[in-house]
């Protein structure tokens, strides 16, 4: 049986913090590096809403797919076709077992998914960049709570050009590793506020 902890995490919950550790070093940027963060950091608090199709794997061996949306701050729904579900209402994340046929929740700024889910994205306060790179067209910005480094790594990846979240990888207090890939991504649509309020799924009946 999967524990919380494992399932929060392979599902992209991201886990707990750990016991807090010193705040990280500070990569060696330089002046356009910095103009870019201060891009990156402008476009991604101007996100609001979103919905896209993801597909997910994880160190742990779990991988999975289904429909993702986005209501800033505080709010997300990962919807997986194998019927297990994500919610964040704005205050708590609960996570349901399609399998086990349970739900099990955890509030929101006890999670790395805070990182994204605040009310503003501004780097060099709470939110310390522990690494910048640049590729061609791709940023890599990897962030992590200032204060409990141990808490677990958050790294955007972004399109230049426009700039475009596409993907993110997270590492959480125990080194498990979880990727999530982004498509038909549509930013800044009306959603329904239903999505964000967590009802357990009803049985699907058997087939006879």
């Amino acid at each position: 049986m999967r524990t919380i902890l494992a399932a929060l995490t392979a599902a992209l919950l991201f886990a707990a913090p750990a016991f807090a550790q010193s705040s990280p070093k500070a990569p060696v940027l330089s002046d356009k590096d910095r103009a870019d963060l201060r891009r990156i950091e402008t476009y991604l608090d101007s996100i609001t809403t979103a919905k896209a199709d993801f597909a997910q794997t994880s160190t742990t061996g779990k991988s999975g797919e289904g429909t993702f949306w986005l209501s800033r701050p505080g709010r997300l729904r990962f919807e997986f076709k194998s019927g297990d579900l994500i919610v964040a209402d704005g205050v708590n994340i609960t996570y349901w077992d399609a399998q086990l046929r349970s739900a099990q929740s955890a509030p929101i700024e006890r999670t790395l998914a805070n990182l994204f889910l605040r009310p503003r994205i501004q780097f060099g306060g709470e939110l310390a960049v522990t690494s910048f790179e640049h590729f061609a067209n791709v940023f890599r910005v990897e962030i992590a709570q200032a204060n409990d480094v141990g808490a677990g790594r958050l790294t955007l990846v972004l399109l230049d050009q426009p700039l475009t979240l596409r993907q993110w990888r997270v590492i959480d207090a125990q080194n498990q590793v979880t990727d999530v890939a982004l498509s038909n991504t549509q930013f800044g649509i009306s959603l329904d506020p239903s999505l964000f309020v967590f009802q357990e799924p009803k049985r699907t009946p058997r087939a006879r």
